[in-house]
């Protein structure tokens, strides 16, 4: 059994995994959590100047984390 399922046992409802960097990280534990994590990431810098202004742009603030849950 992965670390992953052991260590979150059998929890309801979704995953959700929020990063200022690319989703490529969270989506890798993607395969053991049985379709239960949403993974939300900026996967990119270069769309705005700030940090803010580049969570706004890649819906990765509080607001989308939110509404992903």
């Amino acid at each position: 059994m992965a670390y992953i399922v052991q260590t979150l046992g059998a929890p309801q409802g979704p995953i959700v995994a929020a990063s200022d960097w690319m989703r490529a990280v969270p989506d890798q534990l993607a395969p053991w959590l049985g379709g239960r994590l949403y993974s939300l990431g900026t996967d990119g810098f270069g769309m705005s100047d700030t940090r803010e202004a580049l969570r706004d742009f890649f819906e990765v603030d509080a607001k989308m984390i939110a509404y992903t849950a």
